[in-house]
């Protein structure tokens, strides 16, 4: 059976969430997964592009061993540019059927693998290219981000440590680290790198968001909106850190600025949005906001968004309401799935206690 990392996250996705336009310096970066693709603009219509318009002309078998190996990486290198992924491996391959110690084309086949999430392929050639050349620091860095994909953190805190000794102002190998130190609990070793990070390549999107995340998770309000404010500069419609700045501000009794990021996520209260009702945390943001707007005296609106829970969950959403609050004290409350004036004023009487809310929000 084919193993796939932890955190399933393809470089097609990345994309879409806008990771590749802010970031400096390699888009493909050093080490593991590729930080981002930025599509090359050949002059081709971009689905004509995916097709193969742009791709580079075949390599010349006639080329010596050790050529012909680099045309094939080079090669590679530029149909990752098109987003030719699929094409990029073939052509990769080729480079190891010419030269099979070839340590550069067992990391690039190695990440490519990593970053479609094809996790046996890339480790059978980490462990090729290990072999070959055990001290490599790209290709011990590489197996880091694959061993902590498969939790085997240890592993990958001694090969990243390793890597960074020969190469100690990689930013992606930093960036490597402080993901093993989070997944180990050791958030102080974790920002340490981070901003190592940032120090290096200061516009670096995935550190930015796993430092403002990692600000709320230490209570570093502040600097987690510091943070969040960097990056919504570049992408103010950003949902993921328009939330981490919510709950920041909500931390600090910001409350209007902390509603004002939810109507960013969700619209405003009663409107139209384009956020997704499907997605397992809408009405958790609505619950959220419904709270916030009742600490503003704006009832009218917390109204609104339980409406909108009502509707989008439908009687599901209603029933775990109710029992969640049967359970924690509002008694009177009857489990029938159905609205009622007496469910609006438990729930009002819910938000006001913060304890209840929260639970209230989860329960969803």
């Amino acid at each position: 059976m084919m193993k796939t990392l932890v955190a399933p996250v393809t470089v097609a996705s990345l994309w879409l969430f806008g990771l590749g336009a802010a970031l400096a310096g390699d888009p493909l970066g050093t080490v593991g997964m590729f930080k981002s693709l930025q599509p090359a603009d050949c002059g081709k219509p971009v689905m004509e592009q995916s097709r193969g318009a742009c791709d580079p002309p075949p390599v010349s078998e006639s080329l010596p061993v050790e050529a012909r190996a680099q045309a094939h990486l080079n090669r590679a290198k530029a149909l990752i540019s098109f987003i030719r992924l699929e094409e990029a491996y073939k052509d990769v391959g080729e480079a190891l059927k010419a030269d099979p110690d070839n340590v550069e084309a067992l990391i690039l086949r190695a990440r490519l693998s990593m970053s479609q999430m094809a996790a046996d392929a890339a480790g059978r050639d980490l462990n090729a290219g290990l072999l070959r050349a055990p001290g490599n620091p790209y290709l011990l860095a590489s197996n880091a981000e694959y061993r902590l994909g498969l939790g085997d953190t240890q592993s990958a805190l001694r090969d990243v440590t390793t890597a960074l000794e020969n190469v100690p102002n990689d930013p992606d190998m930093f960036w490597v680290r402080a993901r093993v130190y989070m997944a180990l609990g050791k958030t102080d070793d974790a920002k340490t790198d981070l901003d190592h990070v940032l120090e290096l390549e200061p516009n670096e999107r995935r550190a930015l968001i796993f430092r403002a995340q990692l600000h709320l998770r230490r209570a570093e309000f502040e600097g987690a909106i510091a943070d969040a404010d960097k990056l919504l500069a570049v992408s103010p419609r950003d949902v993921s850190i328009l939330q981490v700045r919510a709950l920041a501000n909500t931390a600090l009794n910001r409350i209007p600025d902390a509603v004002q990021d939810l109507d960013g996520i969700l619209g405003k209260p009663g409107e139209p949005t384009t956020a997704s009702p499907v997605s397992a945390e809408y009405n958790q943001l609505l619950v959220q906001r419904a709270i916030l707007l009742m600490k503003l005296n704006r009832r009218d609106d917390a109204i609104l968004d339980l409406d909108t829970i009502e509707t989008s969950g439908g009687k599901r959403a209603v029933l775990r309401m109710q029992l969640y609050l049967k359970r924690n004290g509002f008694s009177e409350v009857k489990i029938d799935g159905e609205r009622s004036n007496a469910l609006t004023h438990a729930i009002e009487t819910c938000f006001i206690n913060q304890a209840c809310g929260r639970g209230l929000m989860r329960s969803l």
